[in-house]
C-alpha cells in the first residue's frame, strides 16, 4: 500500500481522522533532517483553504529537506489535483510559497490545453509561473505555440518570450511565424510583436504587430486573402477582416484595390438567432477610374450599346426572414440595387462577386438572385396563415441597370413597380365534410406604378370548384375556375414598348376595366404493382459481428397512367392594360397523357447497439428507387385550329413524345435525362442530361448536356398576333463538365467548364471555365486556380492555413 505522508503542522490541517494512528508513527521518522520513502509513497499535500481539494504528490522516491519545509520527488512525479496535473522526472516542493519546482520532461495541464517544457516553477495556489523552452498546443485548432521562456499569469494567458506559432505537426515545421515576443490567451487571441513569417527557416516577411485566434469558437480575426491577376482588372487584392459580435451576430469587412481599376470597399452582415430569424446584408462600392463614353467599350462586352458614364459603382444586396416581434407574423425581405448594368458581371469573381454572394444567399435562405444579366428585384412581404386562410402583404421593386448614367432616363422607366399589394388564400377543403365538392380561392389587389406608361390599380378575385372522385380502381378530379380581374387605371397610354411579345405602335389604347375568364381541367389517374421476393433477410445471422452487412431482398414494380384534359378559353384583352403576363392569358386546350413506371428496392441491413458485451445486433428495412421513367405526350386543338405563320411552321397538334427517365443502379452512378422527340420527324427538339460518377475517394464527374431547337416552344410564341414578338430562339446546346480528380493524398486538379457546342467552332464556345490545382499537407493547402467568366480570365494562388486562417 502507499504510504500518506503528512507535512508539519504549519503547512496544513488534519483532515482525515481515520489516519492518525499511522501519522502519530511516521512522525517520528519526521523529525530527523532528511528522510526517503519507497518507490510507491504518494504525499497529500492539502491547501490553507479547507473548500480547496489537496494535491497529491506521487512518485517513485519522495525526500523531506530543511525541517520538513521541503519535499523533494525523483523518477514518474506527478502532482493532480482534480483535473490539473503536473509531471516531471523532478520536483522540489516549497511548504513556505506553495511553490513547486520542475525539471526534465515537465508537463503541465492547468486549464484547457497542455504545455510542454524542459523546466518550471509554479505557485500551486494562483497556478502562476513559468517555464523554459517550453510549448503550448491547443487540440481545438491544432496550433503549437512555443517560446525559449514562457510566463503563466493567471486564468489561460501566457507570455511567450522568442515565440514560435504554427499548426505543423513535428520538429522542423514547413511554416512557422517567429516573434520577439507573443501574448497568448488560450481561447482568445495571440498577439505577436516584431514578426516574421518563416517557410521552413527562412524568413518571407516581417510584420511589427500581429494578431492571430487562439479560439476553438468564432473569432475575430483577419481572413485568407483573395488576390491575383485579371486581364481586366490587373493585379487586384482583397483582405477580409471577420468581426464576430456574439455566438449569433457577425461582420465582415473587406478592403481591396484593382490596379486597372481602383479601390473597393464591402461589409457584410449576417445574423442567425434561430433556424427562422435570419440576416444577410452587404454593400458594396467601387470607385472605377474609368468610364464607358462610347458605345461598344465596355470591359464586359464589345457589343454592348449602352453607356456607364458613373465612376462610383456600388452594389446593395441581402435577404432577412423572421418574425415581428413574439407575434405568429412573419416577415421576408430581398434587397437587390446595382449602380450599372455592368457590375456584376464585370465583378461577379472573389468574396464579394456576383457568383460567391448567390450561393451564400441561396444556403442560407433557399432562395435566388436573378440572374447578373437580368433586371434586379427587391421585395418585402409580411405573411400569417390561419387553418385555411392566408394573407400576403407585399411591396415588389424592379430596377433595369441600364437606366441613367448616360442612357435612357429614369423618368422612361416603364417597369411596373407593384407599391403595394395584398394577397389573400383560401386554401383547399371541402365545403360540406360530407359531399366530396372543394373549394380555393385567391384574391389579389396592388397598385401597379410605371414612371412613363399605363398606371392603376389591379384587382383580381379566381375562386375554383373541385371534385374528387375515388373509384376504387383509380380517381378522377374535375376543376373549374372563374378568374375576375378589375382595373382602375391613372394613367391610360399604349402597352409599353418593353412589355413581352407586345408591339406598342399596333396595340390600342389601355382602355379596358375588366376580363372575365373560365378555365377548365379533369384529369384521371390509377396505378397498379407488383413485387418480386430476391431473397430471405434471415440468411444474413443476427449477429454483432454481422454489422453492416446487407441484401435486397425485393423489387416493387409500379405503373402510374395518367389523362389529363385542360381547356382555357380565348378572351380579348388587347384593350386592357398590361402589368403583368397574368394579364395576357392565352388560349388552352389540350389534352396529355402519360405512363410512369417506378421501381424501388427493398433492403435489409445489420446494425449494433450499445457495447461491450451489451451489443446487440438489429435489423432494419430500408427503400431506394431504383429507376423512374415517364413518358408523356398529347393533343393541342388549340395547334390544330392555328391558321397563324402556317407558312413559317405547319400545324403539329399531335404533342412531342416526353421521355423522362432517370436510374441510380450503384452509389457511384446516377444517370438522368428529359427528351422531347417530334411525333412528326422524329428529331430531337429538347434534351437534358446529366451524369454522377463517384469513383472511391479518387475522382468524381459531373456531365450534363442541354439542347434546344428553335422551335421547341413554337406553341406558345406562334399565338402572338406580330410576327416581330414570335422571338424564335437560335439552336442551342450547352454542355457542362465538372471532374475531381485526387491523384494522389496531397495532390488533386479540378476542372468546371460549361460551353455551347454551337458557337465558336469544333470545341464551341466558353462561357464560364476553372482549373484548379491543389496541394494539401497537414497543416496547409495551396491552390493555382485559372478562371474564365465569359469575359474576365484571372489567375491567382490561395494559401490555407487550418487554425490560423480557415
Amino acid at each position: 500500500m502507499p504510504m500518506i505522508v503528512p507535512l508539519p503542522r504549519g503547512m496544513f490541517r488534519l483532515v482525515t481522522k481515520t489516519v492518525c494512528a499511522p501519522i502519530a508513527l511516521l512522525a517520528l521518522f519526521l523529525c530527523s533532517p532528511v528522510h526517503s520513502y519507497a518507490a510507491t509513497d504518494v504525499l497529500t499535500i492539502p491547501m490553507e483553504d479547507t473548500k480547496e481539494a489537496s494535491w497529491n504528490l506521487e512518485a517513485d522516491k519522495l525526500v523531506t529537506l530543511s525541517d520538513n519545509t521541503i519535499v523533494e520527488a525523483q523518477g514518474g512525479v506527478v502532482l493532480q489535483r482534480g483535473n490539473d496535473i503536473l509531471k516531471a522526472d523532478f520536483a522540489r516542493y516549497y511548504s513556505a510559497t506553495n511553490w513547486v519546482y520542475l525539471k526534465g520532461n515537465v508537463f503541465v495541464r492547468m486549464g484547457k490545453d497542455d504545455i510542454h517544457s524542459d523546466e518550471a516553477e509554479f505557485d500551486l495556489h494562483s497556478k502562476t509561473g513559468w517555464l523554459t523552452n517550453g510549448h503550448v498546443f491547443m487540440e481545438g485548432p491544432h496550433i503549437y505555440f512555443s517560446g525559449s521562456r514562457i510566463i503563466k499569469h493567471w486564468g489561460d494567458r501566457y507570455t511567450f518570450n522568442k515565440a514560435k506559432v504554427t499548426t505543423c505537426d513535428g520538429t522542423s515545421p514547413a511554416w512557422s511565424m517567429n516573434a520577439e515576443q507573443a501574448v497568448v490567451e488560450i481561447d482568445g487571441y495571440a498577439q505577436l510583436f516584431h514578426s516574421t513569417f518563416d517557410v521552413k527557416n527562412t524568413g518571407i516577411f516581417y510584420s511589427p504587430f500581429m494578431v492571430l485566434p487562439a479560439k476553438t469558437t468564432r473569432q475575430s480575426g483577419l481572413l485568407p486573402p483573395d488576390y491575383g491577376i485579371s486581364d481586366k482588372r490587373g493585379f487586384y487584392y482583397t483582405q477580409p477582416y471577420f468581426w464576430a459580435i456574439d455566438e449569433s451576430h457577425d461582420m465582415t469587412f473587406y478592403g481591396g484595390w484593382m490596379t486597372k481599376i481602383g479601390p473597393s470597399l464591402s461589409v457584410e452582415y449576417r445574423a442567425n438567432e434561430f433556424t427562422d430569424q435570419k440576416t444577410w446584408l452587404a454593400a458594396t462600392g467601387i470607385y472605377d477610374k474609368d468610364t464607358v463614353a462610347i458605345p461598344g467599350t465596355s470591359r464586359v462586352s464589345e457589343n454592348k450599346q449602352t453607356l456607364r458614364t458613373n465612376n462610383d459603382r456600388y452594389w446593395l444586396r441581402g435577404m432577412a426572414d423572421g418574425f415581428l416581434g413574439a407575434s405568429t407574423w412573419r416577415y421576408r425581405s430581398n434587397i437587390d440595387y446595382v449602380s450599372d448594368q455592368d457590375f456584376l458581371r464585370e465583378f461577379n469573381q472573389g468574396p464579394t462577386g456576383f457568383d460567391r454572394t448567390r450561393d451564400n444567399l441561396f444556403r442560407m435562405f433557399g432562395r435566388d438572385l436573378q440572374e447578373d444579366d437580368q433586371n434586379r428585384v427587391s421585395a418585402a412581404l409580411v405573411s400569417n396563415d390561419w387553418q385555411r386562410v392566408g394573407i400576403v402583404a407585399s411591396m415588389r421593386y424592379e430596377q433595369d441597370p441600364a437606366l441613367g448614367h448616360g442612357n435612357r432616363a429614369q423618368s422612361q422607366d416603364e417597369l411596373v413597380q407593384r407599391l403595394p399589394q395584398l394577397d389573400l388564400f383560401l386554401y383547399k377543403g371541402r365545403i360540406v365534410p360530407q359531399i366530396p365538392l372543394e373549394l380555393e380561392a385567391q384574391f389579389q389587389s396592388g397598385y401597379m406604378y410605371r414612371a412613363s406608361g399605363t398606371t392603376g390599380g389591379r384587382t383580381e378575385i379566381y375562386p375554383k370548384l373541385s371534385v374528387p372522385l375515388d373509384f376504387g380502381f383509380g380517381s378522377v378530379i374535375g376543376t373549374v375556375g372563374l378568374r375576375q380581374t378589375y382595373y382602375n387605371t391613372d394613367r391610360k397610354e399604349h402597352t409599353s414598348p418593353l412589355a413581352m411579345y407586345m408591339d406598342n405602335s399596333a396595340s390600342p389604347r389601355q382602355t379596358g376595366e375588366s376580363r372575365t375568364m373560365i378555365d377548365m381541367d379533369i384529369q384521371g389517374y390509377t396505378e397498379a404493382s407488383r413485387i418480386w421476393q430476391l431473397g430471405d433477410e434471415s440468411s444474413i445471422p443476427l449477429k454483432p459481428e454481422n454489422a453492416g452487412k446487407q441484401m435486397w431482398t425485393a423489387v416493387r414494380h409500379e405503373i402510374q397512367p395518367r389523362i389529363r384534359y385542360s381547356r382555357t378559353p380565348h378572351v380579348d384583352q388587347e384593350k386592357n392594360p398590361f402589368y403583368l403576363m397574368e394579364d395576357r392569358i392565352l388560349p388552352r386546350d389540350e389534352l396529355t397523357y402519360s405512363i410512369t413506371n417506378i421501381v424501388t428496392r427493398k433492403g435489409s441491413i445489420v446494425s449494433v447497439t450499445g457495447e461491450g458485451d451489451k451489443q446487440e445486433a438489429r435489423r432494419s428495412t430500408f427503400y431506394q428507387d431504383l429507376l423512374r421513367w415517364r413518358i408523356e405526350s398529347g393533343y393541342d386543338f388549340e395547334e390544330a385550329r392555328r391558321d397563324r405563320y402556317r407558312d413559317e411552321y405547319g400545324r403539329r397538334p399531335f404533342m412531342d413524345i416526353v421521355s423522362d427517365f432517370e436510374i441510380y443502379p450503384w452509389p457511384w452512378l446516377g444517370y438522368h435525362d428529359k427528351t422531347y422527340f417530334s411525333a412528326y420527324d422524329g428529331q430531337v427538339t429538347r434534351h437534358d442530361h446529366d451524369i454522377n460518377l463517384r469513383y472511391k475517394d479518387k475522382i468524381s464527374w459531373y456531365t450534363g448536356m442541354s439542347f434546344r431547337d428553335k422551335y421547341y416552344d413554337y406553341r406558345k410564341k406562334f399565338q402572338y398576333e406580330n410576327w416581330n414578338n414570335v422571338q424564335l430562339t437560335s439552336d442551342l446546346r450547352l454542355i457542362h463538365n465538372d471532374l475531381t480528380i485526387n491523384l494522389t493524398p496531397e495532390w488533386s486538379i479540378r476542372f468546371d467548364d460549361y460551353r455551347n457546342m454551337r458557337q465558336g467552332g469544333t470545341f464551341g464556345k466558353t462561357y464560364d471555365q476553372s482549373i484548379d490545382i491543389a496541394y494539401s499537407a497537414q497543416c496547409y493547402r495551396i491552390i493555382g486556380r485559372y478562371n474564365y467568366d465569359g469575359y474576365d480570365k484571372s489567375y491567382s494562388i490561395m494559401v490555407e492555413l487550418p487554425g490560423i486562417f480557415d
